[in-house]
């Protein structure tokens, strides 16, 4: 990030000293392990992903669902890495053609009375719903009712948010960003960064092949089990 150039000055040599001298390091994701490696080169770095409550978050039946097609960046911050300006903008082309939909925004953040207004420009505010911050109860009730995951970062460690979308059976839509190489396995789609234009399509091929959703959504909470608490735990021990 480049508005902290100068706390990066101070910090790297501080983390080379910290890492030369730990007996273990771990990152959480491949992207994160790529990212040390050019601070430290030397040194072996294993990955442990993070771990998401698979008995909290887990899927439901599809009659049990939204009776709307619906769109969920999961429960994220709002804020400017996240990409939320392009999934409106995406999901507002992709209503105009399937009224039928919707667009869940759970969490609260720097950027959410700016993706309101886009919301009301695009005029698609009936089909949007924030939610504000919400409990962790709450979401894990909320999310596996949706039909799909979007969530167009432009970069990520490991999204604690798409854990939970894939614990819950949800295909997911992703930038390559930290973490997607772990939790994108035959369980849904890779968009560029900043491009409504291919959120447009992957919704509307999901939208249009609930045999493909259902195969994603399997491979999802295989994936998220994976990555249950207990087996990162055990990876620790």
């Amino acid at each position: 990030n480049k508005k902290f150039g100068m706390f990066y000055t101070i910090f790297t040599p501080i983390a080379k000293l910290t890492w030369e001298h730990a007996s273990s390091i771990i990152a959480n994701s491949q992207g994160l392990k790529k990212l040390a490696m050019k601070t430290l080169s030397t040194k072996k770095i294993k990955i442990i992903p993070n771990g998401v409550d698979t008995k909290l978050f887990k899927p439901i039946p599809n009659k049990k669902k939204f009776g709307k097609f619906t769109v969920t960046a999961g429960g994220t911050v709002m804020g400017p890495k996240k990409g939320l300006q392009y999934l409106i903008k995406g999901f507002a082309n992709f209503h105009d053609t399937h009224p039928n939909s919707q667009l869940l925004l759970m969490g609260s953040g720097s950027m959410e009375e700016e993706l309101k207004e886009l919301v009301k420009r695009l005029d698609i505010s009936k089909a949007v719903r924030f939610t504000g911050t919400l409990d962790h109860s709450d979401v894990a009730s909320l999310l596996p009712k949706c039909h799909v995951m979007c969530l167009p970062s432009l970069s990520e460690g490991m999204s604690n948010a798409v854990l939970e979308a894939a614990a819950c059976g949800l295909p997911l839509v992703l930038t390559d960003v930290g973490g997607t190489e772990e939790l994108l396995k035959n369980n849904g789609m890779i968009i560029q960064k900043c491009s409504a234009g291919e959120i447009v399509l992957s919704l509307l091929k999901l939208n249009d092949n609930q045999k493909e959703r259902l195969f994603f959504s399997k491979n999802s909470r295989k994936i998220a089990m994976t990555m249950s608490w207990s087996k990162v735990a055990m990876s620790y021990q």
